[in-house]
């Protein structure tokens, strides 16, 4: 189905970036810590086997012809949560890394951000086609 293919592409996308991120983070996470600068307690692990989780279900999402509506909204919700919990542990808690840490974690919501407004768009495209019809 053509109107879903932006939505079934960002998915697609976020999915292989969450995937890379959650390897990272579960495979080398003293080298997370020290790269970030990293005060907090040594959560990597945990991360990214979250991700590799939610990198899955992505994909999952991303290989259907039409993505299920709410699945996809609510994977917006959370790259909504991710990039908003960056902003507010930059504020909160600006010595949790260094700013070396903080540039990655600003430049890994900022894509975030993208992959969240890609999807919306993809999304809104699926929604106004559906309501063509």
């Amino acid at each position: 189905m053509g109107q879903a293919r932006l939505l079934r592409i960002s998915l697609a996308g976020n999915a292989v970036f969450s995937a890379i991120s959650g390897a990272v983070m579960l495979f080398a996470p003293d080298a997370v810590s020290e790269t970030l600068g990293w005060t907090g307690p040594d959560l990597w692990p945990l991360i990214g086997a979250g991700l590799w989780i939610f990198a899955a279900d992505l994909l999952w999402q991303a290989r259907r012809s039409r993505p299920v509506v709410w699945r996809a909204f609510v994977t917006i919700l959370g790259d909504g949560c991710w990039v908003l919990a960056t902003i507010a542990l930059a504020f909160a808690f600006p010595s949790l890394m260094n700013a070396t840490g903080w540039g990655l974690a600003i430049a890994v919501a900022v894509v975030v951000a993208l992959f969240g407004l890609l999807q919306l768009g993809g999304l809104d495209r699926l929604q106004r086609a559906d309501a063509v019809v």
